[in-house]
C-alpha cells in the first residue's frame, strides 16, 4: 500500500499534468502565423490561396498584397508582431509609371488568445509602374522599444535617378511617413544613431559618397535630428530636393 507521502507526490504530479494538458496557451505567447493572418484578413479581406496573397481595391485598381517582412519582438510589457506588406497593381495590360505600388504596415500585440492592432497603415503609395518596393530595413528608432522601417524607392527620369529612403514609424494608431530622404547620389546610406541620449527618437546619420570632376570620391556625413514637437525628422534641403 502507498503511504501518505507517496499519495501527496502523485497528487502533485496530477495537478502539474492537468495544467499542462488543459491550459496549453497560458504561457505559449502569440501564434505568429495566426496573428499575421488575423491582421491582414481584417485589412484586406480573406487570404486568396490561388494568388498566395490578398486581393483588394485601391483607388479604382485591384492590387495583390504579399508579405514583405514579419517578425516578433518581445518587450518587458508585451509581445509584438510587426508586418510589412507590398501591393502590386493587378491589371491587364501595361501599368504606367504614374501608377504607384503600395506598402502596408501593421503592429499588433497579444490580446488574450488573439491579436490587437495598435498601429497600422493599410495602403501607402510607393514606387511606380504599379509595383511595390521590396528593399527595406527594419530598425530600432528609439530607446523605448520603438521600431519601424526604412523603405527604399526611387525613379529614373531624363537620365537621372532619384533615390528615396522613407522612414515609416508608428505614431498614435497609425504607421506613417515621418521623414523622406532623397538624393541623386548612388552611394547613399542611412543608419540610426543609437548612441544618442536624452531623446525619444534617435537621430539619423546619412553618408553620401560623391564623385567629383577629377574622379576623386568624397564622403559627406549629414546628421538628421528628430523634431519631437512635429514628430518628424528635420530633413535638410540637400536631402529633400531630389534630382
Amino acid at each position: 500500500m502507498m503511504n501518505h507521502v507517496q499519495i501527496q507526490k502523485i497528487a502533485a504530479l496530477f495537478i502539474v499534468f492537468t495544467s499542462v494538458v488543459f491550459c496549453p496557451n497560458l504561457h505559449a505567447g502569440i501564434d505568429e502565423k495566426q496573428a499575421v493572418l488575423t491582421m491582414l484578413n481584417a485589412a484586406y479581406g480573406p487570404y486568396n490561396p490561388n494568388v498566395k496573397g490578398w486581393v483588394t481595391e485601391y483607388e479604382g485598381l485591384m492590387y495583390k498584397f504579399r508579405i514583405l517582412d514579419k517578425r516578433k519582438i518581445s518587450t518587458p510589457k508585451e509581445e509584438r508582431i510587426y508586418v510589412l506588406t507590398g501591393g502590386d497593381a493587378k491589371e491587364d495590360g501595361d501599368v504606367g509609371h504614374p501608377t504607384s505600388g503600395l506598402i502596408g504596415a501593421f503592429i499588433g500585440v497579444e490580446n488574450g488568445s488573439s491579436i490587437r492592432v495598435i498601429a497600422s497603415a493599410r495602403a501607402l503609395p510607393f514606387g511606380g509602374y504599379g509595383t511595390a518596393p521590396d528593399s527595406f530595413e527594419f530598425k530600432q528608432f528609439g530607446p523605448d522599444y520603438y521600431f519601424g522601417w526604412i523603405i527604399d524607392s526611387g525613379y529614373t527620369a531624363q537620365g537621372q535617378t532619384s533615390i528615396n529612403k522613407t522612414i515609416l514609424l508608428p505614431y498614435g494608431q497609425k504607421v506613417s511617413d515621418r521623414g523622406n530622404l532623397t538624393t541623386c547620389d548612388q552611394d547613399f546610406s542611412v543608419t540610426v544613431d543609437k548612441t544618442a541620449t536624452g531623446v525619444k527618437v534617435f537621430p539619423l546619420i546619412v553618408k553620401i559618397k560623391q564623385e567629383g570632376k577629377s574622379g576623386k570620391v568624397r564622403e559627406k556625413i549629414v546628421v538628421v535630428p528628430f523634431d519631437e514637437k512635429a514628430f518628424k525628422y528635420r530633413v535638410p534641403k540637400e536631402l529633400s530636393s531630389g534630382c
